[in-house]
Parts: structure tokens; C-alpha cells; sequence
């Protein structure tokens, strides 16, 4: 198979897989929500970033592949039309990939230098900033304070240096209290390493809404988290955001990169909606989180595997629809109105296997056979010479009769010619070059053994 359909599979089934766990998280996040469980909520969100990540049902279609028959790849057969596919597809998602990255790399830019030309605060904001890190354990100084005339509203910036920026102003009352608590809590949780990730991750998920839905959620719940934990140490949920209104500023807008104090007056109103449902459920059962998270878990686990099985048979019915098939009015057969097909050789992960024990010859040019096919596997006769200009008489009943299978005959070059169906096939093929030929039959079946006893005589 060839990288670009490897490649191809890998993205689409993660992104699947990705969109499912989001969907089973925001379904019963619902329930959650109203019973205020805030911080489970965010922690199962940005958990299920790995299903975004790490492809987990390819590997399972993968395992089960190399588990079939000692070649593997039965999933995976090539036809022109779905390389073709495979390339075109690509192509487009690293073009848009690649700007992707262009425009994350600017946001960087962007940032940096807004936030370039800082200087340190005053001591006593600086005792006051130190104080709150202490309050709220966060140890050695990891973090620092700064002003900054090009901010807007203060932002906790950066992953490797981290800062809290505040704009030069005067701040009244308990306004520095907010918004250390608030900026450093950002901080505490990671929210701006989170954001840089998710950032990454919907680079590759360019082409699913899901994705910048989720990465919208993402910034939604980080601000309700911080804010449930902000209010258990200032204490105070009128104070706590009467401060974030007065930071507000109309042209302000959501950043990519980092957590500045305030965005959007309609997505504050959101965040104190959402603290009052959190402070008024004040008992919050650990039974009804825990069995939701399990229900969450198990229902993501059930969807990955319904996942990869849909995703076989969708492949599968891909490849059957543009298999490379050759015929032509002459090659429709009357006698028996079965279309015969052609192809130069066996598709990738096919085993093919000689079948002379089970074949008993009945006469000079005729012989019997019973052979026992496994799933995607090739059974063949032993050789047989036969005349320019004869032909080739194939019989052949298949038990289960629901499943499909093939007869067929392969020429001395290697060029094989078929028919397929279900339950009984009869067919004459017209011999076109002298030499030695094979007669085989071939069970399309990817999960299921065929038994097929028949005839054939040349």
C-alpha cells in the first residue's frame, strides 16, 4: 500500500475518532454542567485531545490486518482511482497544513512583540504578585510580573518564559488581588500550553469544523475553571467580576496564544451564568461523576471499535467501485450472463495457496476439487497445459452461499480472469494464449471461511 492512502487512513479515522469523544463528551457534559461539575468537565475535555492525536483505531484496523494471514494488508488494496484520491487529498491538506503552521508562527511573532518592550513593576506590586503565588503554591519564582504600554487588558503570556503583563495604570483597591489570582490560575492550569497544543492539533484537523468548535470549548471552559478557581481564594463572586468588567475594552478580542483577563462582554455574561449554577450546586456527588465519566469512557471505547469496523467495510466498498475491471460486450457470456473481469495480478495482503491434495483428477482434462478457502485467500489448482484457441470450464458451489467469492483462471503471463457472485458459479473461459494455466478460486470474504466444491475441465 503506499503512504499516501497509509497516510490518508491515519488522518481521516483519527479525526473520526477525535470527533466522537468530543461528541460523547458534549452530550453528557450537558448533564455535568448544570450540576456544576466545572473542573471535571475541563479535565475530560482536554483529555480527549489524545483521541485528536494519537490514532487509535488505524492502529487497531492495523493489529487486526497483520493478525488475518501471515502477508496482512487486506484492508488495504489499491486501485488507481483511490491513489489518485489518496495523492489529491494529500497534497491539499499539507498545502493547508503548511499555512497553518505560517500562520502560527506569525501569531508567535505577533506576540512577542506586543509583549517586547516590558519593564518590571514597582516593589510593591511585585510583593503583592509573590504573595499570591505563595497563596496559591506556586513555588520558585517560575512565573514574573511586568508592565507593558502596548497592553490592552492584563494577559499571562508566554510557555517558556512565562510573564503576567499588566497595562500602566493605577489600579484601585483589590483590582491586583483579581487579577493576579485570576492570571496566575491560568497559569497553574497551563491554559497557554494547552492553547499552543490545541493550536497544533487543529493544524492537522484543518479540514473538520469539529475541531475549531472544540478548540472554542477549550477556551470557554479554561475561563470557567479559572474563574471557579479563582473565586475559592478571592472569595467574592460580585468583586471577583465587577473587576474583569472594569478591565473591559470594546475592541477587545479572543487571543490565540495566550489568556488575557477579559474578551467578550456576551462570553463574561456566559462565565457568571455559569459560576451562579456552579455556586448554587454545592453538593456534588463523586458517584454521579465518576459513573458519568465511565459512561464517557465507554462509550468513546465502543464508538472507536464501531469505528474501525465501518471504516473496513466503507474502504472496502470503495475499492470494489473502482477496482481497475476490464470487459467488453464480447466478454458477456450468454450462457451463463456473467460478466468476466481482468486484472495482472493479486492485490496486496491476498494469500494465494496451492490446493493439489484436495483436487482429484477425473479424467486426462477434467478434475474435481473441494477446498476449504480461508478469509481473503486465493486457493489454486496445479498446473494445466492447455491448447491455443480451447477453453476452460469452471463449476463452483460456495457454502455459506451469502458469501461472495470468485472462480477464475490464470493465463501463463500472470494476467488472471474472473467471474464473481454468490452461491453457485458456472463459466467457460476462452483460452487465449497456449501454455500452462491455473484454476482458482478466490473467497472475498474478510471475516469468514468458504467451503467450494466444483468442477473444472479444459
Amino acid at each position: 500500500m503506499e503512504w499516501t492512502i497509509r497516510l490518508l487512513y491515519v488522518i481521516i479515522l483519527t479525526s473520526i475518532t477525535g470527533s466522537i469523544c468530543f461528541g460523547a463528551w458534549y452530550v453528557i457534559g450537558k448533564f455535568l454542567e448544570k450540576r456544576g461539575y466545572t473542573n471535571i468537565l475541563y479535565s475530560t475535555l482536554r483529555a480527549s485531545l489524545i483521541f485528536w492525536c494519537f490514532p487509535f483505531a488505524f492502529i487497531m484496523i492495523e493489529y487486526k490486518n497483520n493478525q488475518t494471514n501471515e502477508g496482512g494488508g487486506f484492508l488495504f488494496f489499491n486501485t488507481p482511482v483511490i491513489k489518485i484520491i489518496g495523492s489529491v487529498f494529500i497534497f491539499v491538506w499539507l498545502s493547508v497544513v503548511i499555512i497553518s503552521f505560517v500562520r502560527y508562527m506569525y501569531y508567535i511573532f505577533v506576540t512577542c512583540r506586543k509583549f517586547s518592550n516590558t519593564f518590571d513593576c514597582n516593589n510593591e506590586v511585585e510583593e503583592l504578585f509573590y504573595a499570591i503565588c505563595d497563596r496559591i503554591h506556586i513555588k520558585n519564582r517560575s512565573i514574573k510580573v511586568c508592565q507593558s504600554y502596548k497592553a490592552a487588558v492584563p494577559a499571562c503570556v508566554g510557555i517558556i518564559r512565562p510573564v503576567v503583563v499588566l497595562p500602566v495604570k493605577d489600579y484601585k483597591g483589590d483590582e491586583l488581588e483579581v487579577i493576579f489570582v485570576h492570571e496566575l490560575t491560568h497559569y497553574k492550569h497551563k491554559d497557554a500550553w494547552m492553547k499552543h497544543f490545541t493550536f497544533i492539533v487543529s493544524c492537522f484537523h484543518c479540514f473538520n469544523p469539529l475541531m475549531y468548535f472544540m478548540k472554542k470549548q477549550l477556551d470557554l471552559w479554561g475561563e470557567y475553571a479559572c474563574d471557579y478557581a479563582s473565586i475559592q481564594v478571592t472569595g467574592s463572586v460580585k468583586n471577583y467580576f465587577q473587576v474583569i468588567l472594569n478591565m473591559a475594552l470594546p475592541e477587545s478580542r479572543r487571543s490565540t496564544l495566550y489568556s488575557p483577563l477579559f474578551e467578550k462582554k456576551v462570553e463574561l455574561e456566559c462565565r457568571i451564568e455559569h459560576m451562579q449554577r456552579s455556586q448554587k450546586a454545592k453538593k456534588k456527588s463523586k458517584l454521579i461523576a465518576f459513573l458519568c465519566v465511565l459512561a464517557m469512557a465507554m462509550a468513546v471505547t465502543v464508538s472507536v471499535f464501531a469505528t474501525t469496523v465501518v471504516a473496513e467495510k466503507a474502504y472496502m466498498s470503495v475499492y470494489d467501485s473502482t477496482v481497475e475491471e476490464v470487459y467488453d460486450e464480447d466478454e458477456i457470456y450468454s450462457e451463463d450472463e456473467l460478466i468476466e473481469y481482468e486484472e495482472s495480478g493479486l492485490d496486496i495482503g491476498v494469500i494465494e495457496e496451492e490446493s493439489d491434495s484436495v483436487t482429484t483428477v477425473t479424467s486426462s482434462k477434467a478434475a474435481s476439487f473441494s477446498w476449504n478457502v480461508s478469509e481473503n485467500t486465493v486457493n489454486k489448482s496445479t498446473a494445466i497445459n492447455v491448447e491455443a484457441e480451447g477453453a476452460i470450464t469452471v463449476t463452483a458451489i460456495c457454502n455459506p452461499n451469502t458469501e461472495t467469492f470468485r472462480i477464475g483462471i490464470i493465463e501463463p503471463d500472470g494476467v488472471r480472469r474472473y467471474v464473481s457472485g454468490t452461491n453457485m458459479l458456472s463459466h467457460t473461459f476462452t483460452v487465449r494464449k497456449a501454455g500452462t494455466h491455473y484454476v482458482y478460486v478466490q473467497n472475498m470474504s474478510l471475516e469468514a471461511e468458504v467451503t467450494t466444491n466444483g468442477v473444472y475441465g479444459w
